[in-house]
């Protein structure tokens, strides 16, 4: 068994405060996609 000391990890409240809304990577990747498309088509 492994332990882990953790020296170098913030603790939770350490954290900046987040909404914990999951990112959608779908919406990151619109515009690349998008752009893509249309190069395909060229």
């Amino acid at each position: 068994m492994v332990l882990f000391v953790n020296k170098f990890l913030p603790t939770a409240t350490e954290l900046p405060c987040s909404d914990d809304a999951p990112v959608d990577n779908e919406d990151q990747n619109l515009l690349p996609n998008l752009l893509l498309m249309l190069l395909a088509e060229i």
